[in-house]
């Protein structure tokens, strides 16, 4: 009790000696640091191990304890998802905040895309964070991501689409940086999202201009200008 009898000590002065400052009841000051430095500190065992789970403790405890306000983060061995929250905490009433659970999640055999076919993928049912790739056939573009994963919802991520390319037949355009005719691109067809550019012939001034149109899906409509 001797360094507590030296805070208040030092507390007491402090309230004597500053200037201009508004004298406290002395015994209500030495009540309330007696209580505060007589106060049990909090405590909480390990926290609970998740089946299937591990923990990462962000600080190193001691002697199988833990205090107040330390946090813990949980993680799930694979193939399992974790359901709950992440980060655990040692809270005020000496427990552990609820441990989350980490349960076994399938996705049904992954689907496949028109056009398009799945690269290096047995046909079955896959586990949480399992991934398969995709790839199109000759003539069409993948749109989307090349992979897909499964999620802890037990559904796939979102699919890619194979897109088609267009034929052009006649004319001339600009395309990637160059004007050209069209019997000379070869081979005579462009991807899914490229860009060309015909040129619409100005009767008044007689002469052309460029105006660009966009492949989708396999379509590049045609300016209304375009003769």
């Amino acid at each position: 009790m001797k360094g507590m009898s030296s805070v208040v000590l030092i507390i007491v002065n402090a309230y004597k000696t500053a200037p201009g400052a508004m004298l406290c009841p002395f015994v209500k000051v030495i009540h309330h640091i007696h209580n505060v430095l007589l106060s049990p500190v909090v405590t909480c065992g390990l926290p609970e191990i998740p089946k299937y789970g591990k923990i990462i403790h962000h600080k190193k405890s001691k002697d199988n304890t833990t205090a107040f306000g330390d946090s813990v983060t949980y993680e799930c061995l694979p193939p399992q998802a974790l359901f709950g929250n992440e980060i655990g905490f040692c809270t005020a009433n000496g427990n552990w905040t609820k441990a989350p659970e980490c349960r076994f999640v399938t996705c049904p055999v992954p689907p496949g895309i028109e056009n398009g076919f799945i690269s290096f993928a047995v046909k079955r049912e896959h586990s949480y964070k399992e991934k398969v790739k995709y790839g199109c056939k000759v003539d069409y573009i993948l749109d989307g991501p090349v992979e897909i994963e499964c999620q802890k919802t037990g559904q796939w991520s979102t699919m890619p689409v194979c897109r088609g390319k267009v034929d052009i037949e006649r004319g001339r355009i600009f395309y990637n940086g160059q004007k050209i005719w069209i019997e000379n691109l070869k081979p005579n067809k462009i991807l899914h999202s490229e860009v060309v550019a015909v040129y619409c012939k100005n009767k008044e001034k007689a002469c052309g201009y460029p105006v660009t149109s966009q492949c989708i899906n396999g379509i590049l409509r045609i300016p209304q200008c375009y003769e």
